[in-house]
């Protein structure tokens, strides 16, 4: 039997001055359309009967991303409209694994497009860095398995 390492190599920056330049740079207009689209492209699918769980974990990763922007970058704001958010999403997904459709209601359907919006102009004014520290965020609650917007439990962050 062979001994499972926890070695891992990390990854070589072969021009690191251009790789904290482009930190500071803004998120390119035509990133910010491809992942509104992504994000737009998952909603419609929830909205209209055609949703799988793929779409459903998009739609949560983009809110699990919104939160970390907000709690790493601006400062907490809009932090209770995004958890009403999280909270109507994750009553879908727990509807899904009870049998049901993956639909939302009236009131959560709401609250996850006040999400939507909250991103897209989250996204319009972050840095790239700040991006990545979000989705390192987000990244570490997953190993901790201490979800945002989890199927299995309401949000108590």
């Amino acid at each position: 039997m062979r001994k499972r390492s926890k070695y891992k190599p990390r990854p070589v920056i072969h021009d690191p001055l251009t790789y904290v330049m482009a930190g500071f740079k803004r998120i390119a207009p035509e990133h910010q359309t491809t992942v509104a689209l992504r994000h737009h492209d998952a909603m419609h699918a929830m909205t209209h009967g055609a949703a799988t769980w793929k779409d459903w974990n998009t739609v949560c990763g983009m809110i699990n991303t919104a939160v970390a922007m907000s709690q790493t970058v601006f400062g907490n704001d809009y932090l209770d409209e995004l958890k009403a958010a999280m909270n109507a999403h994750a009553s879908c997904g727990r509807r899904f694994l009870d049998g049901k459709g993956l639909g939302y209601t009236g009131l959560e359907l709401q609250a996850v497009n006040t999400a939507v919006e909250i991103i897209t102009e989250q996204f319009k004014l972050i840095t790239v860095s700040e991006l990545e520290n979000a989705v390192r965020v987000v990244e570490q609650c997953k190993r901790d398995q201490h979800f945002f917007a989890s199927p299995n439990k309401a949000v108590t962050t």
